[in-house]
């Protein structure tokens, strides 16, 4: 049940990832849509070649909005468009994850 107060306010989702959802492999995302609502909650995991797109639900929680991967050629294309800046990992030395400077 919905509560009163909140009738009308519902959350739209929007959909980033275009076409059928894949669950084994990299999935296409809408460049622009993935840009122009990116914030600080949003980030790009790497581990080695593969990368995964990643929206948190807040700066201090591990639960995630959206997890998906996404092929190299999007992830540079994002990391291009967006002023993002490499951390790497201090535990594996594939992993990096790309955040907002």
């Amino acid at each position: 049940m919905t509560h009163p107060k909140t009738i009308g306010r519902e959350k739209k989702e929007k959909n980033y990832i275009v076409g059928k959802f894949n669950n084994t492999g990299a999935n296409t995302i809408d460049i622009d849509l993935v840009v122009k609502d990116w914030s600080h909650l949003w980030s790009i995991s790497q581990y080695g070649a593969e990368f995964t797109l990643l929206k948190g639900i807040r700066k201090d929680s591990s639960i995630t909005e959206l997890k998906t991967k996404i092929s190299a050629e999007q992830a540079d294309e994002l990391i291009k468009k967006l002023p993002l800046q490499m951390v790497k990992s201090t535990i594996f030395r594939q992993a990096s994850t790309w955040r907002t400077v």
